[in-house]
């Protein structure tokens, strides 16, 4: 999940999955990248997409939370099924 925070731009800041595809979507803008891209790289991409609309689009992302690893467990268990991995 990623928190995109668009200065004085609260139409198109929200929070979003990365879908499996590796994409996020976003209003005005339609699908971005973010898969293999750091928070600082994504919200460059961003800012350059928005650039058709605002000239000065200052854009904050934030890793809110990865649900990317999970186990699956099958057999004789209690339980079968996914769970999140390695939670510190």
């Amino acid at each position: 999940m990623l928190d995109i925070n668009v200065w004085k731009e609260p139409d198109v800041s929200r929070v979003v999955p990365v879908r499996p595809d590796g994409r996020i979507s976003l209003p005005l803008i339609n699908d971005v990248q973010a898969a293999g891209l750091s928070p600082q790289q994504l919200a460059g991409s961003v800012s350059e997409k928005l650039k058709k609309l605002s000239q000065r689009a200052a854009v904050t992302v934030i890793v809110t939370a990865i649900n990317s690893q999970r186990v699956f467990v099958v057999g004789e268990v209690l339980r079968a099924g996914a769970f999140p991995c390695c939670r510190a």
